[in-house]
């Protein structure tokens, strides 16, 4: 199995709470994972999607989500496959803890007819749209909400399969938990969790943890809200050499080379 690239889209002003746009076969990616909840949305056809160890369909009127940090890839599709992608940045995905939070349940949901159809008039037109900074943050969050809404039931804790995803999600939440932690309140074995994470994800729990926490340090400096050394902090890192040490491993190159010196668009293979 290939390690995962990290992967980042480029922040502008019309994406800097996340994006939507239209699935191409144009631009492939390569096994990967990123620091935004996404989710996608079949119109028609179908794809076949690698999560961590696992194979998902997704076909027609379905939607499968994507935690922050879960390597996932498109491995097949059909000739007439019509989706969107939906990239919500945390600081928006925020706005889902008043609906009590993105946590894990089964990934790929059928949908029914009138969610579908909400959800797909939020994602349809935005390449092109004229409309202004507002409107597309308001149409981000609209449609995050309306996903949500629609999987609520699948993405309830009390109703979680997967407990790797579950623990994705609670580092998401607070990146300083180590495995003792989460054995803790998730009540299982840490031999359990272990097992159930190479199963799932084909990854450690210490792996993945480092992934999320390189996704955030990503997003902190991405958005220029802190110095590297305090983004590196708040990703849950120690040190900010600890954090370089994690990244250069993950990634292939040092953060500087990554965000700085055009690194991003030859390693995560991110369409100019």
């Amino acid at each position: 199995m290939n390690a995962p690239v990290l992967q980042e889209h480029y922040l502008a002003p019309g994406t800097v709470n996340g994006a939507i746009w239209r699935y191409s076969p144009l631009h492939p990616k390569l096994f990967h994972f990123h620091g935004q909840h996404e989710f996608l949305l079949v119109k028609r056809g179908w794809a076949l999607e690698r999560v961590g160890s696992q194979l998902h369909r997704v076909h027609a009127r379905q939607l499968i989500w994507h935690l922050p940090g879960l390597a996932h890839e498109m491995v097949e599709a059909s000739s007439d496959l019509d989706l969107r992608v939906v990239h919500v940045e945390p600081d928006v995905a925020q706005v889902l803890a008043a609906l009590g939070g993105l946590v894990a349940g089964r990934p790929v949901v059928e949908l029914q007819r009138a969610d579908f159809d909400a959800l797909l008039d939020q994602c349809e037109d935005t390449t092109d749209s004229r409309g202004g900074f507002d409107d597309r943050t308001r149409q981000l969050v609209s449609a995050a909400q309306v996903a949500y809404r629609a999987t609520r039931t699948d993405h309830d804790y009390k109703r979680a399969t997967s407990f790797p995803e579950l623990a994705c999600c609670l580092m998401l939440d607070d990146p300083s938990l180590n495995r003792s932690d989460l054995c803790r309140t998730l009540d299982v074995s840490g031999g359990y969790l272990s097992r159930r994470f190479h199963a799932e994800l084909g990854t450690t729990l210490q792996e993945q943890r480092a992934r999320v926490r390189v996704a955030r340090f990503v997003a902190h400096v991405a958005r220029g809200r802190s110095s590297w050394l305090d983004a590196a902090l708040a990703a849950g890192f120690g040190s900010y050499s600890q954090l370089y040490r994690t990244f250069r491993r993950l990634v292939g190159v040092g953060p500087r080379e990554y965000l700085c010196e055009g690194g991003r668009n030859v390693i995560a293979l991110v369409p100019a």
